[in-house]
């Protein structure tokens, strides 16, 4: 995926979240977690499209498999 692709894909992903989030707890914010790619977090346009609609982005570590195992 590339950023342009992920900036205009953003809204739209943010958007559906938002509609199943108001359903069962109105004026809460949401929240997605992303896996450890790294071009996820790092475009400004796809960030200010979750922050809009009050959707909280997180993401995990690159490689975190590692993290479960005892």
């Amino acid at each position: 995926m590339t950023k342009e692709a992920w900036a205009e894909l953003a809204p739209h992903i943010a958007d559906g979240m938002r509609k199943t989030a108001d359903k069962h707890s109105p004026g809460w914010w949401a929240m997605e977690v992303l896996g450890g790619y790294v071009l996820l977090t790092t475009s400004p346009e796809a960030m200010r499209a979750y922050f809009r609609r009050r959707v909280l982005l997180l993401k995990e570590e690159a490689e975190p498999s590692h993290v479960g195992q005892t």
